[in-house]
């Protein structure tokens, strides 16, 4: 199944053009709706639209094969996965067994006695907007993510990256008390879990492309980490949807580099420091993000988006 057609059989598909009836909080009303124009031009090598193009890479082939590998990633996705947003106490705590399956079980970031129910918690899910990656076919959980935003009783109150990663931020290149603070999010609790996580026999830590679940071929899985990818751009669709216009990540270099690799612009605007391992602040504005995005993750991105919005699964 493409995207194309898992997006047609739904029935809001086409009421995206007009932006009549979606959701208040869906793309198709809080921006223009670029899908016409950049999936007309998906086919094309599109080198001006595409941030795949990084410095140093203008080898026509290279361009080609990532092109096709996120083509293939998107239509992949469509099949094989279904994003919800865990707004039922029910599914926040499937969202918080997968976060303790993660950070306390496999990585030990958490301590195991902080969680007596096994569910990774903290005082900054109560502020925040979680959503679940589902594996169609088993049902699984395949990954989380939450933005955090600014305590509504409290808009200066500090976000978490503030609070404990402060002094790594660089202000000169970005001030987050310096913005509206009701524009401003955190993304943070990303989860993949292990089974979940590159090849079988790679270490856990040594990235987030998948296994064989996704139902991609190796040379599309190797070159392409779907789930990262599509949490992260579950994370721009609930940014969006609260009104966000300035996101941060706390993220490993290789995660950064990965990202921007596959056309989420992210930013570093601070120092390497040690929190759960090497990471950096790494900020995100969101009308540079719609300006650069290439045309097929904004395709994927679509998909995600009404999938969230509307709650869909499509079995």
């Amino acid at each position: 199944m493409q995207v194309e057609d898992c997006v047609r059989s739904r029935p809001y598909f086409h009421s995206l053009p007009s932006c009549a009836s979606g959701p208040s909080g869906s793309l198709s009303r809080k921006l223009p709706l670029r899908a016409p124009r950049l999936l007309s031009q998906s086919a094309s090598r599109s080198s001006h639209l595409s941030s795949g193009n990084i410095p140093g890479d203008d080898d026509d082939a290279t361009d080609l094969r990532r092109s096709r590998q996120r083509k293939a990633a998107a239509d992949a996705f469509c099949k094989y996965f279904y994003l919800l947003p865990a707004n039922t106490a029910a599914l926040r705590e499937r969202v918080f067994q997968l976060r303790y399956d993660v950070y306390v079980r496999e990585f030990a970031y958490e301590s195991a006695d902080s969680c007596p129910e096994q569910l990774e918690r903290d005082a900054y899910d109560e502020q925040a907007r979680h959503c679940l990656l589902v594996h169609r076919p088993t049902g699984m959980p395949a990954g989380c993510v939450r933005i955090v935003l600014t305590n509504p009783r409290d808009r200066m109150a500090p976000l978490p990256f503030e609070k404990f990663c402060q002094s790594a931020l660089r202000k000169q290149a970005f001030d987050s008390f310096a913005v509206n603070r009701e524009t401003i999010c955190e993304i943070s609790r990303l989860a993949v879990p292990a089974h979940f996580r590159r090849r079988i026999g790679d270490s856990p830590t040594q990235g987030h492309a998948l296994q064989d679940p996704s139902g991609l071929h190796d040379r599309e899985r190797d070159g392409f980490p779907l789930i990262p990818v599509s949490l992260f751009l579950a994370a721009a669709s609930m940014s969006v949807a609260n009104g966000c216009h300035h996101a941060i990540a706390m993220m490993e270099p290789r995660l950064a580099r990965m990202t921007r690799r596959f056309g989420l612009p992210f930013q570093q605007v601070g120092d390497l420091i040690d929190y759960h391992g090497p990471r950096a602040p790494y900020y995100v504005q969101r009308e540079g993000f719609f300006a650069t995005v290439n045309p097929e993750i904004y395709r994927l991105l679509l998909l995600i988006d009404q999938q969230l919005s509307f709650n869909a699964y499509d079995s």
